[in-house]
């Protein structure tokens, strides 16, 4: 990954900014000695795969074919992919079909193949590509079955390994899939005995000066801000630093804490099918003044659209029930009524940017918000959405203004 090529599809400079700093300076120069960068790509190929980004697709099969060293085919990659048991039979005719691309992209990069010679393949593809693969679904049974069959296994990869792949692909799938990932590894009893991953850089800027990267947490948790920083490095000691210097050090200080930013943040997760892990952030929303009614009537609004199942619709209330003493059902309060037109447009912009939806004009204009804070906003949800998700809303964004 370059710079350059970073500057030749990215139209916001605030994402330029971030990709350059953290994605390239951090998660793709992750421990290169333990997964290769040729192996990265292949990384991502397949979380944009799985994650239905196939328009990022191009760039990253020429990216393959310009570093990729001899014994790694793209078209037979893509097959592999197209075969595994995550996708549906419709999704994989669509991966197959992504071989018209490839050849394309092979034929565009004749001779500018860059070959290392004399080196081999460090890693199990099959095993590799599967990890990838149901690391960015966030499906946990798939998980489990996942480190049963192939961590520490002769024909598998070491859980350092599966740490170092699950890290690098939160700047894609987003940090909750990598957390529910981290988190099973760490009930199966794996990582005890793996060396720290931990970012020196990130050290020595927490040793800096510890207070500016807990005042978010502080603001947002209160009393029990300390306990969600530990979690997240109980869950692997370069998690935590990712999560309190960038995640909430960066995107979410870069203003003031917002009630706005808070359901965002819950609405995205829901949306992703991640329900389970609102909790906390309905804390960090009940602490910014936010009512159980205001949470009630998000729920129902999402509801009401037809994006959220029965089942995610019990985890949401289940979650909020534990965060709110109140005992209050959506029928009984025809929550929906209760909800501002801004409000109702930052629940769309965040229900957009999930699921990738083309951001409507009329969202845009009815948001209480300027361009750069609703850029701010946007970009906050690279955390739980992914870079991918984030780039198409703040094109659109950057066009309607």
């Amino acid at each position: 990954m370059s710079f350059l090529y970073i500057e030749s599809y990215c139209n916001n400079k605030q994402y330029r900014d971030f990709l350059s700093q953290y994605g390239i300076g951090v998660l793709w120069n992750l421990h290169n000695d333990i997964i290769p960068l040729d192996e990265k790509i292949i990384i991502t190929i397949a979380t944009l795969i799985t994650i239905n980004q196939d328009r990022f697709l191009p760039q990253y099969f020429k990216l393959f074919i310009q570093s990729a060293r001899k014994g790694f085919d793209l078209q037979d990659i893509i097959k592999m992919i197209a075969h595994h048991s995550f996708f549906s039979e419709q999704r994989r005719t669509e991966i197959e079909r992504l071989n018209v691309i490839a050849v394309d992209a092979l034929e565009k990069t004749k001779g500018e193949q860059d070959y290392i010679e004399g080196r081999k393949t460090t890693l199990n593809l099959e095993a590799l590509l599967d990890a990838a693969i149901v690391v960015a679904s966030g499906e946990v049974t798939a998980i489990e079955r996942m480190l049963d069959n192939i961590c520490n296994k002769p024909k598998g990869i070491s859980e350092l390994q599966l740490r170092v792949m699950m890290l690098h692909q939160m700047l894609y799938s987003g940090c909750p899939c990598a957390m529910i990932a981290l988190g099973i590894m760490q009930e199966k009893g794996f990582s005890k005995h793996v060396i720290s991953l931990e970012s020196g850089a990130f050290k020595k800027q927490l040793a800096q000066d510890p207070s500016l990267y807990t005042k978010t947490f502080i603001s947002l948790y209160g009393q029990k801000a300390q306990e969600v920083i530990d979690q997240c490095y109980k869950a692997d000691q370069f998690f935590g630093q990712w999560v309190q210097c960038v995640v909430y050090g960066d995107l979410w200080s870069r203003s003031d804490v917002s009630i706005d930013k808070s359901i965002a943040t819950i609405v995205s997760l829901i949306a992703l099918g991640k329900a389970k892990l609102i909790q906390i952030h309905l804390l960090g929303f009940k602490n910014l003044g936010g009512r159980v009614e205001d949470i009630l009537a998000i729920v129902a609004y999402i509801s009401d659209q037809g994006l959220l199942s029965q089942q995610y619709e019990e985890i949401a209330l289940e979650r909020i029930s534990n965060v709110y003493p109140e005992k209050l059902s959506l029928k009984e309060l025809l929550p929906v009524e209760q909800l501002s037109a801004s409000r109702k447009a930052i629940v769309d912009l965040a229900l957009m940017v999930a699921l990738c939806q083309a951001l409507k004009p009329e969202v845009l204009k009815n948001i209480a918000l300027n361009k750069e804070q609703i850029q701010e906003l946007v970009l906050l949800l690279i955390t739980y959405c992914g870079a991918c998700r984030v780039d198409f809303a703040l094109y659109r964004i950057e066009s309607f203004y």
